[in-house]
């Protein structure tokens, strides 16, 4: 046989082997835990119970927990945040937010605040058009971290909508969030993770069926006995016993052609530490934990 034959033969047969290696090659994946919490530090002007104390509370609980990836809502309020930051700084080294900051202005920030053990490789963020009431004094809308877990980039969006007034605020900020964020900055094969306060209760089916469909987003089931995110029955900072208990907290996906990221359990987690003789609970709302399964990038886009 000639050499330049059993040389391509070589290499047909190397070439075979290597891709049949490749497609049996076994999947790599990893879990991550995502918290996603409204934390309710309103700004200074805003009559609101022990700011500091919680925050610094929820920063050592927080610093000493297994979560890879934390979201805040309504983190307005400065001292609040240095003392949460004091704490997660060095367990929590990549940080976005909060979103919409200005020096010297009427308007606060949006509350819209991440952390990250895994790098964030770049930030977005937006201001809703539309915000009514107390709303308007602050910058609400949207803040989007792409975060790299191994060898896969996911992105992480917070956001926060209108707390009250008529629905079609909501509905606009969802419209607004989608066109402006998620559609602007979302790319193939890279899932967006959506976390935060939409104001928006799962039993308003044409509201929260309204939500999923103009963000192109799924939903899941919770796991535990909690299944409200909101419930002044419950929580001792509200004490409100005509108010009924609502889920207005989501942590949602959207899987950008080929999923790389599987929802294992969403659960809504009850964070309390005394901070006062009669206080325990550290915000109006209940957090919300969130476990998943992240496929490895480079075998996801085979």
């Amino acid at each position: 046989m000639k050499p330049e034959l059993v040389f391509v033969i070589f290499l047909l047969t190397s070439a075979s082997a290597f891709c049949q290696s490749a497609d049996t090659a076994p999947s790599t994946s990893r879990k991550i835990k995502i918290l996603s919490w409204n934390i309710y530090m309103l700004p200074g002007i805003v009559k609101v119970k022990g700011r500091e104390a919680r925050a610094a509370a929820i920063g050592k609980i927080l610093a000493q927990s297994d979560y890879d990836i934390i979201v805040f809502q309504e983190a307005f309020h400065q001292q609040a945040r240095h003392q949460i930051h004091r704490y997660l700084d060095a367990v929590y080294p990549y940080q976005a937010g909060p979103a919409n900051r200005k020096l010297l202005s009427c308007r606060t920030n949006s509350g819209l605040w991440i952390f990250s053990k895994y790098p964030i490789t770049g930030s977005h963020a937006i201001i809703f058009k539309n915000r009514s009431g107390i709303d308007a004094f602050s910058r609400k809308g949207g803040l989007l971290a792409e975060i790299t877990v191994d060898h896969q980039p996911i992105q992480i969006v917070g956001t926060h909508l209108q707390s009250s007034g008529r629905d079609w605020i909501r509905h606009s900020q969802c419209v607004e969030f989608y066109h402006k964020l998620l559609k602007e900055y979302g790319r193939p094969y890279v899932p967006q993770i959506i976390c935060g306060d939409f104001n928006i209760n799962k039993k308003n089916e044409d509201g929260y069926g309204q939500m999923l469909q103009i963000l192109k987003a799924s939903d899941g089931e919770l796991s535990g006995s909690n299944f409200y995110s909101f419930d002044p029955l419950e929580n001792d900072l509200k004490n409100n016993e005509g108010e009924p208990p609502h889920l207005i907290d989501y942590v949602l996906l959207r899987n950008n052609e080929q999923g790389a990221v599987t929802f294992l359990r969403r659960e809504i987690k009850t964070i309390r530490q005394q901070w006062c003789p009669k206080h325990a609970d550290l915000s109006d709302h209940f957090a919300l934990e969130a476990e998943l399964l992240v496929e490895d990038g480079n075998l996801v886009r085979k």
